[in-house]
C-alpha cells in the first residue's frame, strides 16, 4: 500500500520546488517596479533586465509585454534611444500595448531621425487619445522638422573640451568663466549615495575658468554653500552684477508622495566666490517640480520651468516679477504662444529681451529643440522661431546661454554618443574654415543622460511621475499621456535625481551658378541694385565685361577650357559664351580672375552654361574702408555682411540689429552721409509675401535707426521683395538653400557722402 502522508510530502516538495523560481522572479519584479515607481531607472533596468532572463529561460512569457515597456521606458529616460526602439518595436505589436507606448515610440523614432516612422506611430496615438493634442503636434513636428530653415547660416560650433563621460549641461558666464551642472565623479564623500536615476552621483554646480587663448581651464566644484549631500544641484543663473544666484536643488522636505520634488532656491554673494542666505523662492511648493531659473538681464524679472496647476500639459514656462521689497509676485503663465500640452522648459532672456527656451512641442527635430520668441508692440510673445540645424539635432538640444555681444554662446546636446554634453559656438559672417560634423538624420548612438533626468522631471511631470530626478532634463522627459501606467502614477520615494558675436569679412567672393539657356537668346538682365559695383546715377557708361576662367577640373591645371563673358553694369549681370579658347593654364595662374573687356552688342547670345563664375561683393568692411579713405562716391552699393532673417521672420535678429548697430555708428562719425536701405529676399514662396516681408523688414529697420538717433531726412529703407535676384535662383528654378539664401541681403545705397566728424 502506498503511503500517502509520504505521497502528499512529495507532491508538496514538488511543487514549492517549482514555485520558487516563480516566487524569485515575482520579487525581482517587485523590486524593479518600486525603483521604476520612484524615477530610479537605472536600478529598475538592471532588475528589469534579470526578470526577462529568467522568464525567457524558463519560457514563461507571462507580464512580458509590461516588463518590456517599462524596461524600454528606462531605456529611453537614460539617453539609450537604440535599446528602448527595438523593444519598443517589439511591444507595439501586442494588442494590449497601453496607448502610451505608441507615443514614447513615436519619441525615440524621431530621436533616431526616423519620421515618416514616427508620424505614424503618433498618428496611431491619436486614433487611440484623440482628445489629447500631443498625437497632432508630435505628427505635425514629423512633417515639418525637414523644412526647418537654419537661423545661423554660418555658426562654429566646438564641443567643450572638460565634458565628462557623465552629463555636463547648463552652461551660463560667470566672472571670468563658466558655471555649469555635472553629474561626473566626485571622489569619495561621507553619507554619498548613487542617484537611482542614472545610477552615478547627484548633480553639482562646477566652475571653468577661460584662459588668455579663449579656452578654459579644468573645472572645479563652484560652491559647496549651494549643494547638498544626495541631493542634485544645477541649472546656475546669475544677476548681471554677479551678486545673486539663482538655482535648483531637490527639496529639504518630503512631500504628500513622500518625494524630494526639484524647488529653485537663491543665494547672495559675499565676494571670493562665497555665499550666504541661501533660501527657497517663496512661490515653489514640494508638490510640484520648479526648476531651471532665469533672471533676466535687468534683475526684474525671474523665468523657470513648473510643473504645477495652471499650466498647458508637461511643463510650461512660468515668470515672476520681483517687488519693490525684493520679494515675488505671483507666478504667471507664459501662455499658448509659448507653452504646448508637450513640455518646455530651460528658459534664457538674452539683454535685447528675446526669450531663448527648449520644446518638444512646438516643430522640431526631434527630442528637445530650441526656439526663441520675444514680445511684439502690444507686449504679446510672438510665435517661436526654431534655431535650426546645426545648433538644433534630432536628440535633445537645451539649456542655451547668449553672450551679451551676441556673437557666441554655449549650449547643451545630447547629440553625441554618450550623456549630455557642452558645446560653445560663434555666430559667423562666413562659412567657418573648418566646418562641424552636419547634424543628420541618420540614427544616432545611444546617449545617457543626468541632464535627462531634468528633462524627465519634465516628462515626468508629464506621466506625472515622482519628480525626485536630475534637475536637467528629468523635468522635460517624462510625457504624460491620457493613459498612464499604474506604477508609473504612483508616489516617488524621497530620493532626489538629477538636474538636469559677428565678423566683419573685409572682402567676400561668393561662387554664383550662373544657368545655362536651353537655346541662345538675347542678353537677359538683372534689375538694380547691385551690391558689387558702383554706379554713378548721373553718367552711366556702356556696360562692361568681365571675362572668368571657369574652373572645370582643379585637379588639372592644363586643361583648356571656354571663356565665359559676364555683363556687368548698374541693371545687372548676364553671362555669355565666347568664341575663343583660352590657352592651357599655368600651375601659378589664378582660376578665376577678372578683368575688362570691350563692351558687347545688345543681342549677343546669353550663356548656356551650367558652371560657376566668382563674382566680388563688396562688404560692409569696403564700405568702412572707402569712407576712411575719402573714395566713397554717390551710387555705391555695399551688402550689409551678416545681416541674415529668418526667411518667414521680419523682426529684428540679433545679426540684423548687430549690423544696424555698425552702419548706425556710421552715420553718426560721417553726419553729411546719407543712404538708402535696400531689402531683398530670396525667391522662395508667395511673390507677393516676399514682397510684403521685404517691406515689413524695411519698416522696421528704419524704425530702429531712427531710435538710434539718425536723422529721417538721411536714411530711407524700401522693401524689394524678391524682383532683383543676384543669380539665376527665380521662379521656378531649382536652387540649393545657399544659393537661394545668397540673394537675401540688406543692400547700402549711398545718396550723398560728407566729410567725418
Amino acid at each position: 500500500m502506498v503511503n500517502l502522508h509520504y505521497l502528499r510530502l512529495c507532491l508538496s516538495a514538488l511543487a514549492l520546488a517549482c514555485s520558487l523560481p516563480l516566487f524569485a522572479q515575482n520579487k525581482l519584479i517587485e523590486k524593479a517596479n518600486e525603483h521604476y515607481k520612484y524615477n530610479q531607472y537605472s536600478d529598475a533596468a538592471v532588475l528589469y533586465e534579470q526578470a526577462l532572463s529568467q522568464l525567457d529561460s524558463a519560457k514563461s512569457r507571462r507580464n512580458t509585454t509590461a516588463i518590456k515597456t517599462k524596461l524600454a521606458n528606462c531605456y529611453r529616460m537614460n539617453n539609450k534611444m537604440d535599446k528602448a526602439e527595438a523593444l519598443y518595436a517589439e511591444v507595439v505589436q501586442d494588442e494590449k500595448t497601453k496607448s502610451e507606448t505608441y507615443l514614447f515610440y513615436g519619441e525615440t523614432l524621431m530621436g533616431t531621425g526616423k519620421y515618416d516612422e514616427a508620424k505614424h506611430w503618433f498618428l496611431q496615438y491619436q486614433k487611440l487619445e484623440p482628445q489629447d493634442p500631443k498625437g497632432p503636434l508630435m505628427a505635425e513636428s514629423c512633417e515639418k522638422a525637414l523644412h526647418i530653415q537654419p537661423y545661423f547660416p554660418f555658426i562654429d560650433i566646438q564641443e567643450f573640451m572638460f565634458n565628462s563621460p557623465a552629463d555636463d549641461n547648463g552652461p551660463v558666464s560667470f566672472g571670468d568663466g563658466m558655471v555649469f551642472s555635472s553629474d561626473r565623479k566626485q571622489g569619495f564623500k561621507l553619507l554619498k549615495e548613487k542617484s537611482g536615476w542614472t545610477g552615478r552621483d547627484y548633480l553639482d554646480l562646477y566652475f571653468s575658468k577661460k584662459q588668455a587663448d579663449g579656452t578654459y581651464g579644468e573645472p572645479e566644484k563652484f560652491s559647496s554653500k549651494l549643494s547638498e549631500v544626495n541631493k542634485n544641484t544645477g541649472n546656475a543663473s546669475f544677476t548681471a552684477d554677479g551678486m545673486e544666484v539663482f538655482f535648483t536643488r531637490n527639496d529639504n522636505v518630503v512631500n504628500k508622495q513622500k518625494t524630494y520634488n526639484l524647488q529653485i532656491y537663491s543665494a547672495q554673494s559675499v565676494g571670493e566666490d562665497r555665499w550666504k542666505s541661501v533660501e527657497k523662492l517663496p512661490f515653489c511648493s514640494p508638490n510640484f517640480n520648479f526648476m531651471h531659473p532665469a533672471i533676466s538681464p535687468d534683475g526684474q524679472w525671474l523665468f523657470f520651468t513648473t510643473n504645477k496647476s495652471g499650466g498647458y500639459g508637461g511643463t510650461d514656462i512660468w515668470e515672476s516679477k520681483r517687488k519693490k521689497d525684493g520679494g515675488w509676485e505671483n507666478p504667471e503663465n507664459l501662455g499658448p504662444a509659448i507653452n504646448t500640452a508637450v513640455n518646455e522648459g530651460f528658459p534664457f532672456m538674452d539683454k535685447n529681451g528675446r526669450l531663448y527656451f527648449c520644446s518638444k512641442g512646438h516643430p522640431g527635430f526631434g527630442g528637445f529643440d530650441i526656439f526663441f520668441t520675444e514680445k511684439d508692440e502690444n507686449g504679446e510673445w510672438k510665435a517661436p522661431v526654431n534655431l535650426g540645424k546645426p545648433l538644433n539635432s534630432p536628440l535633445d538640444d537645451i539649456s542655451i546661454y547668449i553672450s551679451p555681444d551676441q556673437r557666441s554662446g554655449m549650449f547643451t546636446s545630447s547629440r553625441k554618443g554618450g550623456d549630455d554634453d557642452i558645446y560653445l559656438f560663434e555666430v559667423l559672417d562666413h562659412p567657418p574654415v573648418e566646418k562641424t560634423p552636419p547634424i543628420t538624420n541618420a540614427a544616432l548612438p545611444e546617449i545617457a543622460a543626468p541632464v535627462q533626468e531634468e528633462i524627465q522631471a519634465m516628462e515626468a511631470a508629464t506621466l506625472e511621475e515622482p519628480a525626485s530626478a536630475p534637475v536637467e532634463k528629468t523635468a522635460l522627459e517624462e510625457p504624460s499621456p491620457a493613459k498612464k501606467d499604474p506604477v508609473a502614477n504612483e508616489p516617488k520615494m524621497p530620493e532626489p535625481e538629477t538636474l538636469p558675436v559677428f565678423e566683419e569679412e573685409p572682402h567676400k567672393e561668393v561662387e554664383v551658378a550662373v544657368e545655362k539657356a536651353p537655346e541662345a537668346g538675347t542678353a537677359e538682365q538683372m534689375p538694380e541694385p547691385l551690391p558689387v559695383f558702383k554706379e554713378n546715377p548721373e553718367e552711366k557708361a556702356p556696360p562692361k565685361i568681365a571675362e572668368a576662367i571657369i574652373e572645370e577640373q582643379p585637379k588639372n591645371p592644363t586643361k583648356t577650357v571656354e571663356k565665359q563673358a559676364v555683363e556687368i553694369s548698374g541693371e545687372g549681370i548676364s553671362t555669355f559664351e565666347t568664341e575663343e579658347k583660352t590657352p592651357p593654364t599655368a600651375p601659378d595662374d589664378q582660376l578665376a580672375s577678372i578683368k575688362e573687356i570691350p563692351p558687347i552688342a545688345e543681342n549677343e547670345p546669353i550663356a548656356n552654361a551650367t558652371e560657376k563664375v566668382v563674382v566680388p561683393l563688396p562688404s560692409f568692411g569696403d564700405f568702412n574702408q572707402k569712407l576712411v579713405e575719402g573714395t566713397l562716391r554717390p551710387g555705391d552699393h555695399f551688402r550689409l555682411d551678416g545681416a541674415i532673417y529668418d526667411p518667414n521672420i521680419w523682426q529684428l535678429t540679433p545679426r540684423v540689429s548687430s549690423r544696424l548697430d555698425a552702419l548706425a555708428g556710421l552715420l553718426k562719425r560721417f553726419p553729411s552721409l546719407e543712404v538708402e536701405l535696400g531689402f531683398h529676399t530670396e525667391a522662395l514662396g508667395i511673390d507677393e509675401d516676399n514682397q510684403k516681408l521685404s517691406e515689413n523688414r524695411a519698416a522696421m529697420a528704419l524704425d530702429y535707426l531712427l531710435k538710434e538717433g539718425i536723422a529721417q531726412n538721411r536714411i530711407s529703407a524700401i522693401g524689394y521683395g524678391e524682383s532683383m535676384p543676384l543669380n539665376h535662383c527665380r521662379n521656378g528654378v531649382t536652387c540649393s538653400l545657399d544659393e537661394h539664401l545668397f540673394n537675401q541681403r540688406i543692400e547700402v545705397k549711398i545718396l550723398a557722402v560728407g566729410e567725418r566728424q
